[in-house]
């Protein structure tokens, strides 16, 4: 059996995530800050997440790799005792995710045995060199930036001849609002789009921060950027995962999984639906990959 990937998690760790998680919750408004930590904090279904992508597409330790959007650092730490490699992780600590550098930097000094390289900046211009990585990822961050086509022009010049882009994000012109996790409508933005969450009881502030990212104007987007090879991740036949092994303090009693179960979030995503959805372009998750 392979060895575990071994993350370390610190009480100051622990106490970032619970003020990052109460911004959160006061940002969305709806759900309490524990389902925010518990989604930080469930580091076995990034795990899982991770894995199948970064071994279909043949990650190994020769290769530089660049998440666009690496958050807490989560992915890049995994991706690193995974494949090996030289992981780059970008994540602007501003706004609403300020509180993030501090906990970036925890993470990292708590783990130095999984070390990458980050970098406080957006996906519009990191100032990284043109044809740098052979491999970028982007895990749900395209609803959130501001130029969605600048950011795939951006990884378009990143990558080098050949390389690989992966990315999965949302579709508004879907029926589903995963930050509020309630059904929507792809008519929702705007000012329509802040009533219709005040109505529900969220904060519809938020609803400013979202860029109502569809699949047309996504694959709009790679074509005009110079992809090729664009199609929906199929996933690959891979070897099973290495297992994984998280290092709490001690007294700590992990939890997971959301507090709010949605009924509309369940069938949006069930199989058959999203697959029935995917003929009209209305599926509510993308999984997107493209060749440079």
């Amino acid at each position: 059996m392979s060895a575990p990937v071994t993350l370390h998690v610190s009480d100051t760790l622990l106490s970032l995530m619970r003020e990052i998680s109460v911004e959160q919750a006061a940002l969305i408004g709806a759900d309490p800050p524990r389902a925010y930590q518990n989604y930080y904090l469930d580091f076995a279904a990034h795990f899982q997440a991770q894995y199948p992508v970064g071994a279909g597409l043949g990650i190994d330790r020769t290769m530089s790799v660049l998440e666009v959007g690496s958050g807490i650092g989560t992915r890049c730490l995994l991706g690193t005792g995974l494949f090996g490699g030289s992981f780059t992780g970008i994540e602007p600590c501003a706004n609403s995710y300020a509180m993030l550098g501090r906990a970036i930097q925890e993470m990292k000094a708590l783990n130095p045995h999984l070390d990458y390289r980050y970098l406080n900046a957006g996906g519009e211009d990191t100032g990284l060199p043109s044809e740098s990585f052979d491999v970028i990822l982007s895990f749900e961050v395209m609803e959130h930036v501001r130029e969605p086509e600048q950011v795939l022009r951006e990884m378009y010049r990143l990558l080098k001849p050949g390389g690989r882009l992966f990315l999965s994000t949302c579709n508004y012109d879907s029926f589903y609002e995963g930050h509020y996790r309630c059904l929507w409508f792809p008519f929702l933005k705007g000012r329509l789009g802040e009533a219709y969450a005040g109505m529900r009881g969220y904060n519809p502030g938020f609803v400013r921060e979202i860029n109502f990212i569809t699949k047309r104007s996504l694959l709009r987007g790679l074509s005009r950027a110079g992809f090729t090879g664009v199609s929906p991740w199929r996933g690959r036949q891979v070897a099973p995962a290495p297992p994984l092994r998280v290092v709490f303090p001690e007294g700590y009693a992990p939890e997971s999984g959301p507090l709010r179960k949605s009924f509309a979030g369940n069938l949006i995503q069930n199989r058959k639906v999203h697959a029935l959805l995917s003929r009209f372009d209305r599926e509510y998750k993308l999984y997107i990959e493209a060749t440079k």
